[in-house]
């Protein structure tokens, strides 16, 4: 939802390419499909549909939020700091463990 705000601008290029390159790879690691393959579209449209459904429930954006939240120099978070912030926010939450 704030990727939509800044798509077009010309700084987040090459991170968008990057992004789009990690989510190809995550669906061929999920589904065994390389890009050319038969179904690879329809994996990703299903995957990306289901990832829009998530992030619009609002206790789900507001772990978004308060990852984005950290400084913009941090490229990588790694899990524990990552948990550290989502799950007092998601406690509670169905399919939260």
């Amino acid at each position: 939802m704030v990727g939509r705000a800044v798509a077009d601008d010309p700084d987040r290029g090459l991170g968008w390419l990057g992004d789009e390159i990690d989510v190809h790879q995550a669906i061929g690691d999920m589904t065994g499909l390389d890009l050319g393959d038969d179904g690879f579209q329809d994996a990703y449209d299903a995957l990306k549909a289901e990832a829009e459904e998530l992030i619009r429930r609002p206790r789900i954006w507001s772990a978004i939020e308060a990852l984005a939240a950290l400084p913009v120099e941090c490229h990588a978070v790694d899990s524990t700091v990552a948990m550290s912030i989502i799950d007092p926010i998601l406690i509670g939450f169905p399919d939260h463990s």
